[in-house]
């Protein structure tokens, strides 16, 4: 278990996947990197803040790549409440340890880590933000 604020969130293992952003962004030249299991050290303080009221809560990393580019452009952090389905995804450059948020919702996952990214690239698309 580790703390968020203070309160106890568990996390629970799970499997590498491959992930997939949306389908426009695989068209624009642009690939995500498979999602994978993160502590609260690795993920954007943002993030922690969200989450602070929930328990039951599974962090997972991701990279958004340019076609061809050996760094990331940017970074996708996905908080999924395992109680409520919900998940809250943040998007940030990296700029520094920390990066600098792009963007951040809540939105509901009904599936995997890699549906839960798939979705929040979409909404990244369609608000203008990727």
């Amino acid at each position: 278990m580790l703390q968020a604020g203070t309160h106890e969130v568990g996390l629970k293992p799970s499997r590498r996947k491959p992930v997939s952003c949306s389908g426009f962004l695989q068209q624009q030249g642009f690939w995500c990197s498979p999602a994978v299991e993160a502590q609260a050290d690795e993920v954007h303080p943002m993030v922690l803040r969200a989450i602070a009221a929930r328990e039951g809560i599974q962090l997972y990393t991701a990279s958004l790549y340019a076609v061809l580019e050996p760094m990331p452009d940017g970074y996708i952090n996905i908080a999924i409440d395992l109680k409520t389905k919900e998940a809250y995804g943040l998007y940030h450059l990296p700029d520094g340890l920390l990066g600098r948020p792009q963007a951040a919702m809540w939105f509901t996952a009904r599936g995997s880590v890699d549906e839960a990214v798939r979705l929040f690239t979409s909404l990244l698309e369609a608000e203008g933000i990727l």
